[in-house]
């Protein structure tokens, strides 16, 4: 019986995590999909268009032109634009 050297083994382990990650995404995207389309079915109960949380879960829901925004998933896009500012990948224009 031959020995599986350590270059096939990375190999098989980065082949599988592309596998998994493809397959979870995949899932997360369908599940995605179905929640929005739910949503998008209830009237009167507007939902996050994020996180799909509806408003009564949130403090405050922001009704932009087509979708909303509660609080929770404003504070996680501020926190990701001061990171990204401060790591200087984000370029401030007049």
């Amino acid at each position: 019986m031959e020995s599986v050297g350590t270059r096939e083994l990375v190999v098989l382990l980065l082949l599988f995590l592309a596998v998994f990650f493809g397959v979870a995404i995949l899932i997360f995207m369908l599940v995605a999909i179905r929640r929005r389309q739910g949503g998008a079915r209830t009237v009167g109960a507007p939902i996050c268009s994020f996180c799909f949380k509806p408003g009564g879960q949130v403090k405050k829901l922001i009704a932009g032109p087509s979708a909303f925004i509660c609080n929770e998933c404003v504070i996680i896009c501020n926190e990701i634009v001061t990171n990204d500012r401060r790591a200087g990948s984000i370029v401030d224009f007049p």
